[in-house]
């Protein structure tokens, strides 16, 4: 019956509550990540298996989850978010947008710099400040290096790329190219460069 606060810990940010083998982290007081563990996954796995959910403010993402140490990778990641839960994981970008978020990420690995991420996330139509946005697709690929690539971009227009990132290294790292920069004022020079 350990309690999740004594094993887990992502920060000031985040509220611990239940145990590591059912429990919920609070973001914020206004994101809810719960946890229920998988005793025949973790037998599999040799490793802490289960079943995760995202929820709060528009947000419904489940999927499952093998941590092992301090790594942490994440399997069909799916469901919806908006504007929201990018403010709450960033609050130092400098807008906010109201567009739905449909998120479908096949793999997610939290491994320092081993970390990676696999799928897709579709924005719908809204406004971020005064601009008015089309949907938005982004799509994260592995590279031949073991690097993340991805790439921003209007819906069926795959080769119109608003924004290019990558996960190397332990970083994060997305920058708007000057097609983005025109279509995306309030987000002009623009640059994400965090640890992950």
């Amino acid at each position: 019956m350990l309690p999740a606060r004594f094993a887990v810990d992502w920060g000031p940010r985040w509220q611990m509550a239940g145990t590591l083998w059912s429990g919920d982290a609070v973001l914020d007081n206004a994101f809810r990540l719960s946890w229920r563990w998988a005793p025949l996954r973790s037998l599999a796995a040799f490793a802490f298996a289960g079943d995760v959910r995202l929820t709060g403010s528009g947000t419904d993402i489940a999927g499952s989850l093998i941590a092992r140490g301090r790594r942490l990778r994440f399997d069909g990641l799916s469901g919806r978010a908006d504007g929201a839960l990018l403010t709450a994981l960033d609050p130092a970008l400098p807008f906010a947008c109201d567009a739905t978020l449909e998120v479908d990420l096949a793999r997610l690995i939290l491994d320092r710099a081993r970390s990676s991420a696999v799928g897709e996330v579709r924005a719908g139509s809204g406004r971020c400040g005064t601009v008015s946005l089309p949907p938005l697709l982004a799509i994260l690929r592995a590279g031949p290096d073991g690097t993340t690539l991805g790439a921003l971009a209007p819906v069926g227009q795959a080769r119109l790329h608003l924004a290019e990132g990558s996960i190397a290294d332990g970083r994060l790292v997305v920058a708007l190219t000057p097609a983005g920069a025109a279509a995306l004022p309030f987000a002009r020079g623009l640059r994400i460069d965090e640890p992950l």
